[in-house]
Order: C-alpha cells, then sequence, then structure tokens
C-alpha cells in the first residue's frame, strides 16, 4: 500500500479516534504532580527543566551546600513574602552540593560551591551570584536578571532521565529554538503503526538521549493532522525518519533507522560532539 494511501486511511480512522477521546475527555484524567524539596521548591533538575519547557517559564535554582547548612541564610530570605511574591511564576528548583550529579549541573552556570542562585531566563541566558542572601539582595539579584545574560556551557553528559518533550509542530518547535538558539531534533514515524515503540526505545538509549537532551524536540502531524508538508520539505520518503535541524537553518536527515549506534554516529556528525563534526548537512530552509 502507498504511503499516500495509508495517509488517507489514517485520517479515517483519526477522525473516529477523536470522538472517543474527545468523549472520554468530559470524564476527567489524572495528573502527574512534581515532586518537591520544600514548599513550592522542586527536588531535581530533570523534572524543573520538564516545567520550565511546558510552560515557557524562568527557573530560580537555589543551591545549597547541604540541606540543612546552618550558613545558608538565602534559604530564609527566599521565604521573604516579597520575594515569594516576586518569584511567584518562577519554576523554583533546589539543588545540593553533596550530590554529583547537582554539582555537574550548576558548573554549566560558572558555579563551583554553594549556596548560591542561579536564574536561568526564557531566552536560555542566565544570571548567577554565590554567597548567603538577604531579601533585599536576592531582589536585587533578580532586578539585574532583567538583562540579557550568560550562555551557560551545557555538558551532554550529565545524568538525565531520558524524557522528551514533545511539540506536535514545526512552527512551534521553530519558535522555541530561535529562543533558545538550539538545534531541533524532528521525528517522523507512520501514526497508529509499529513503528513508534522500537524508535523509541533507541531513543531512551543514554547515549542517543545524552546527545538530543538539550535539543527542542518535534513530533510532526497527529490523528488530525497530515506531516505531509513536512516530509516533502525534508524530501522523506521512508519511514521513520529522524531530521536534526541547526541554528543556521541547515539540517541533517536519517531514513530508517536500525540501532542506537547508527543514531550515535548520525548526531555526532551533525551535532559535532567529540569523535565527530558536522557532516552530511543539507541546506532545507
Amino acid at each position: 500500500m502507498s504511503y499516500v494511501n495509508w495517509l488517507h486511511r489514517r485520517r479515517a480512522f483519526g477522525r473516529v479516534v477523536l470522538s472517543v477521546v474527545a468523549f472520554a475527555g468530559a470524564g476527567g484524567c489524572a495528573i502527574s504532580l512534581p515532586r518537591f524539596a520544600e514548599s513550592g521548591w522542586i527536588a531535581g533538575y530533570d523534572e524543573a527543566e520538564r516545567l520550565v519547557l511546558q510552560n515557557d517559564a524562568t527557573l530560580l535554582i537555589h543551591y545549597q551546600r547541604s540541606a540543612t547548612d546552618p550558613l545558608d541564610a538565602t534559604r530564609a530570605a527566599l521565604s521573604d513574602p516579597a520575594v515569594k511574591s516576586r518569584t511567584a511564576g518562577y519554576v523554583r528548583c533546589s539543588l545540593v552540593q553533596s550530590d554529583e550529579a547537582d554539582r555537574r549541573y550548576v558548573a554549566q552556570f560558572g558555579i563551583q560551591r554553594g549556596p548560591a542562585l542561579i536564574l536561568v531566563r526564557k531566552d536560555g541566558t542566565y544570571h548567577a551570584r554565590n554567597g548567603p542572601m538577604s531579601p533585599e539582595q536576592i531582589l536585587t539579584f533578580l532586578n539585574g536578571a532583567a538583562e540579557v545574560g550568560l550562555r551557560p556551557k551545557l555538558d551532554p553528559n550529565i545524568l538525565r532521565e531520558p524524557r522528551y518533550l514533545w511539540h506536535d509542530s514545526l512552527e512551534q518547535a521553530d519558535r522555541v529554538a530561535q529562543r533558545l538558539q538550539r538545534p531541533i531534533l524532528v521525528v517522523f514515524d507512520r501514526k497508529l503503526s509499529r513503528d513508534w515503540r522500537p524508535l523509541e526505545k533507541l531513543l531512551k538509549r543514554r547515549e542517543v538521549f545524552r546527545r538530543f537532551a538539550h535539543l527542542v524536540h518535534c513530533k510532526p502531524g497527529s490523528l488530525w493532522r497530515s506531516p505531509e508538508a513536512d516530509l516533502r520539505r525534508f524530501a522523506i520518503t521512508d519511514l521513520p525518519a529522524l531530521v536534526i535541524i541547526l541554528t543556521d537553518g541547515s539540517y541533517a536527515k536519517m531514513e530508517l533507522p536500525t540501532s542506537y549506534e547508527a543514531i550515535v554516529r548520525f548526531a555526532d556528525r551533525t551535532l559535532g560532539h567529540p569523535g565527530g563534526r558536522e557532516a552530511n548537512v543539507s541546506t532545507g530552509r
């Protein structure tokens, strides 16, 4: 069966599924809540990053030498009513120096020891300050962060739970990528087929995910929106397929990925990770 005929059949089935989903949605659904270290503070950068991307939010990190550091006056200052009001719209994350993964994470922002505050703006730049702070000093720090800050030195080897945040349109992904100045990973599969489960297993391999974690993730199309125009844009004929769009608008594609090793080589060639270089990149925008 041709891919075009398959798409027509998929759309017809999709209309039925959409009706069922709309009916089921009326009954409500359970929502998974994040873990909190203290009132309003998330314990873990993985969950914090997910919420930042989902809500297009500013990230505030309180980095402590330990969860009970008696010399960190910042903890009490962060509970000051004026500070709490000022940071109410932020995703707030509490990390500790005693955790190696947390140490490596904050090192991306030039911080080597606690206590410290790090504010990561919506544009991906950051401001950081070491040392205990009073409420007034925190407010001064936050006000100063209104200006564009420094770009973090992203570490692809930081341990993360393999979890992608998929945008369902390239237009949406492109807006986020331009704001953050990051490449885009685009994944195409045949909806309502068996393509996704084995491909998802490959993408969740830690060797693969650490290369794609900092990219903007996109799976175009849905049961009621065809990805045909996007497939033509990248001249893709065989699915599933991966596309990496670089920040300069050029891209590289990989059709029918069969192993995580092949995906790692593709990522390294395109993104220029150690052991690889930018190569086999097609201009497409």
